[in-house]
């Protein structure tokens, strides 16, 4: 997720980290990404699909993070996350992906994910933009 969103997101009051995987892994050579969304009981968590070479490691992570937290909502985001939406969505573990612009889809995809859980209810995402 870009600082833009996460500034939006932070104004609107979540609470939202910026974790860069290769830093925390070299950091710590045991960092895994599902066991620190679990941990953190991460609700929502994007993942930058912007150029086609990172498409298989961002799929990678992404079934990393399903493995350890099944309950993370799981957004792609970029340029190929944006061609290829659908074959994501139906082949790899991402639960959406945001299309173009992610600043205010992911301030509503957010909120509403928040209001769900609150509620006891599924989410609704067709309001949700780019989607």
């Amino acid at each position: 997720m870009a600082l833009f969103p996460r500034h939006r997101l932070s104004r609107d009051g979540h609470h939202v980290r910026i974790l860069h995987i290769e830093v925390e892994r070299m950091l710590d050579a045991n960092f895994n990404l599902g066991r620190y969304a679990e941990a953190h009981q991460i609700d929502i968590l994007g993942i930058a699909l912007h150029w086609a070479h990172q498409s298989l490691e961002g799929v990678e992570i992404a079934q990393e993070v399903k493995r350890g937290s099944p309950s993370t909502f799981l957004v792609a985001g970029g340029l190929t996350a944006s061609a290829f939406a659908g074959e994501i969505v139906s082949t790899t573990p991402f639960d959406a992906v945001v299309r173009g612009e992610g600043e205010e889809p992911m301030r509503v995809l957010a909120e509403e994910l928040y209001q769900a859980k609150l509620q006891g209810r599924c989410p609704d995402l067709a309001n949700v933009p780019n989607l």
